[in-house]
């Protein structure tokens, strides 16, 4: 509106409904950000560098939704160290390592998580933002409940390989469902996918083929 050319309050209103709903349409909503694969979600941006306005409910929300994500992939690793036919790739290295050491898987989890940040820091440099230290609290949450799901699944005992095929079957549809609402929540990646991201934003690779290559390294480690 030019400077003194009157304003109606019919305009006016009209005005700031449309404004509104532009900026509405500028924010994911937390119910609407599983629009795209995961894999453009992250390479895009939408789950690190893209800044929303959101309110401090909102952030409690996902928080707490990350968090029982967290557990229930705990729960599903658990499950599947039980079921004794193998573990996801980036639970392989800490679960042999706890059998090699004195160390608790949770322990090994949170010491590699630790230096998957590290990583990060010496690839992005002046990219590596304060943001991505919210990774290491996460480390910590996630060695936890690794623990204390182990602790909890430690009387189960497969009898025969059939059970042990269901349970590992059932590992993997609990740690997707974990992985699932991980992404729900739209909140802080876990240091894996972290250093992945830093490798695609480094050298312009496809975050599969990081992610592949990354799973690859941890199994032979």
């Amino acid at each position: 509106v030019s400077p003194g050319q009157p304003v109606h309050s019919g305009e006016f209103q009209k005005q700031r409904t449309e404004k509104k709903k532009k900026e509405k349409e500028k924010t994911p909503h937390f119910l609407t950000t599983l629009d795209l694969p995961l894999a453009e979600k992250i390479t895009s941006g939408i789950m690190e560098d893209y800044h929303v306005r959101r309110s401090l409910g909102e952030h409690v929300l996902r928080c707490f939704v990350l968090i029982v994500a967290l557990f229930i992939m705990s729960l599903g690793i658990a499950l599947s160290t039980k079921a004794d036919l193998g573990v996801s790739p980036i639970s392989c290295t800490p679960y042999v390592l706890s059998l090699a050491f004195p160390l608790t898987m949770g322990t090994v989890t949170i010491l590699m998580h630790l230096s998957f940040v590290a990583v990060q820091a010496a690839l992005l440099k002046r990219q590596f933002r304060p943001a991505h230290l919210l990774q290491i609290p996460i480390a910590f949450i996630f060695g936890f409940l690794t623990d204390f799901s182990m602790w909890l699944m430690a009387p189960l005992e497969p009898d025969g390989y059939l059970w042990s095929v269901i349970l590992c079957l059932f590992s993997c549809v609990v740690i997707g469902f974990g992985v699932f609402l991980q992404v729900k929540a739209d909140s802080v990646l876990l240091a894996g996918e972290g250093m992945s991201l830093a490798f695609v934003k480094l050298f312009k690779w496809e975050f599969g083929a990081v992610k592949t290559g990354m799973d690859c390294t941890l199994v032979c480690i």
